[in-house]
């Protein structure tokens, strides 16, 4: 059981240690914590590590109204390297049952030796890899900024997220500059997930987005900014909402946009 910022900061140290991943095992949030702006290190630090929280993080009814824990003022911003940003930087297990509020992530993303990436950045996970689940979890009033896989619920995603909602979000990918000077990504982005991989036991579905606002290069939608198959389904867009494309501050190339109200870019479907 978890009750405190003390707590919450020391699953982290277990998981990023190699201490522990919690597989097998459920760690249980029982109370509202306020994490103060306080830098907050993110839970699995990469998504290529096996450092990663692999066991299930639920939030407890706190009444008998269902009302599910909130972890107020996140604050995350870490150096630029191959590393994922988020409350869990990288997740393989199963996060669900609970909300964040008045948060701000701000990252970028490096690649490998190809300049690839299983790292994203986003409020609940920046990734999603290989396989988890996200199950409703809430986000309101959050700032999510970064270069490439930039989600409001997770960033880079090859899993479940399920009945998440997110409000009053604000979503930037910039265009990061690569060693020979020219620039890169700018891309998938969007209000509940960046970027989704698809298979066929995983789905984005059930979700809701409201008042989500937009920036990038290309690939930005509302529910997700590119996807692959068939799993995007049954989501619901509300509120005003708003996507810029700039491919003029950041000029690396012609582009199509690929920005939409649902997906920004779905591919092979």
């Amino acid at each position: 059981s978890i009750s405190t910022a003390a707590e919450l900061a020391w699953v982290a140290q277990q998981v990023n240690s190699g201490e522990n991943t919690f597989a097998g095992k459920t760690v249980q949030l029982v109370a509202d914590i306020d994490l103060n702006n306080q830098p907050w290190t993110p839970i699995g630090l990469n998504a290529d590590d096996a450092k990663k929280f692999k066991g299930t993080f639920e939030g407890v009814a706190l009444t008998k109204a269902d009302t599910y824990p909130v972890i107020r003022n996140l604050y995350v911003e870490t150096s630029p390297g191959y590393t994922a940003a988020g409350f869990f930087g990288a997740l393989n297990g199963t996060a669900k049952n609970f909300g964040i509020e008045n948060a701000t992530i701000k990252h970028i993303s490096t690649g490998n030796a190809n300049g690839q990436t299983d790292n994203g950045i986003a409020v609940v996970a920046g990734s999603i890899y290989t396989n988890g689940n996200i199950e409703g979890v809430t986000v309101k009033n959050a700032t999510v900024e970064g270069n490439r896989y930039v989600g409001g619920i997770a960033g880079y995603t090859y899993g479940n997220v399920k009945n998440c909602s997110v409000e009053n979000l604000t979503l930037k990918a910039i265009p990061n500059q690569l060693a020979d000077g020219s620039y890169d990504n700018g891309d998938k982005v969007g209000g509940i997930v960046g970027a989704f991989w698809w298979e066929s036991t995983y789905n984005v579905s059930g979700n809701t987005a409201k008042n989500v606002s937009i920036y990038a290069y290309r690939d930005a939608g509302i529910i997700a900014g590119f996807a692959t198959g068939a799993g995007v389904k049954n989501n619901t867009v509300e509120g005003k909402n708003n996507i810029t494309i700039d491919q003029e501050t950041y000029f690396y190339a012609d582009k199509p946009a690929n920005a939409g109200e649902i997906v920004g870019n779905l591919s092979g479907a």
